[in-house]
């Protein structure tokens, strides 16, 4: 550092010289005499010491609040994430509530609402007859109102589910779910069923892009194999 060389340089002792002609022809001695310091020197060199010390401290302290105001803008942006994150999922899983509701309800005009632009639909396993791969609104409106007609009870009982958040924003809901119910042409019903609905965000809103059904029971009072 220059300050230190400039502190240490002036605690030097401050050298006199002196010529002296010898008594031998043609030769000349020189002489060099030391002497202490003074104390206006030794001041002076310990203040600037002082003051390269303070500089240091002080460039290391600035230091150190950087790397913390670094951390604590780190900290808060993983923070706020989170919390996107967590909030967009309450979301999602409101909006499934709310869907299967219309569908327990038989409002099947505004369960066509919760779909996304292209939707598919596939029920599979013991569905009664009805199971199939359904691309588009038409054809899952045709699918759940045929499950609907005169259905007279309905109710559906979340067991488990999960959720997943993908990288490229979509969000899946898979749930295990108990049913219940009443229909003209089949009597009581009851039955399970494995459920994944993928969601995507268009609109404002979160809407259904994929909806899986897999009946794993579904037994009725009246032996038909049609709804």
């Amino acid at each position: 550092m220059h300050g230190d060389n400039l502190a240490f340089g002036c605690l030097r002792a401050i050298r006199s010289t002196s010529i002296r002609t010898s008594p031998v022809k043609g030769v000349v001695t020189v002489e060099t005499r030391s002497k202490k310091p003074s104390r206006t020197t030794l001041a002076i060199a310990g203040l600037i010491l002082l003051l390269v010390l303070a500089a240091f401290e002080y460039s290391q302290v600035a230091e150190l609040e950087s790397q913390n105001r670094n951390l604590r803008t780190e900290n808060q942006s993983l923070s706020a994430q989170a919390s996107y994150a967590s909030i967009n999922s309450s979301l999602v899983f409101q909006a499934w509530l709310s869907h299967l509701d219309k569908i327990q309800s038989g409002n099947i005009t505004e369960a066509l609402t919760d779909y996304a632009q292209y939707p598919t639909m596939s029920w599979s396993g013991y569905s009664n007859g009805m199971g199939g791969n359904y691309i588009g609104v038409a054809e899952i409106n045709l699918t759940l109102q045929t499950f609907s007609a005169r259905m007279t009870s309905l109710h559906f009982t979340v067991e488990s589910f999960n959720s997943t958040v993908y990288p490229n924003g979509t969000r899946d809901i898979g749930a295990f779910m108990a049913f219940t119910g009443s229909k003209s042409s089949i009597g009581t019903f009851n039955g399970t069923l494995s459920a994944k609905y993928q969601y995507v965000y268009q609109g404002g809103k979160w809407l259904i892009s994929q909806e899986d059904w897999n009946f794993e029971s579904f037994f009725t009072e009246y032996a038909v194999e049609i709804f």
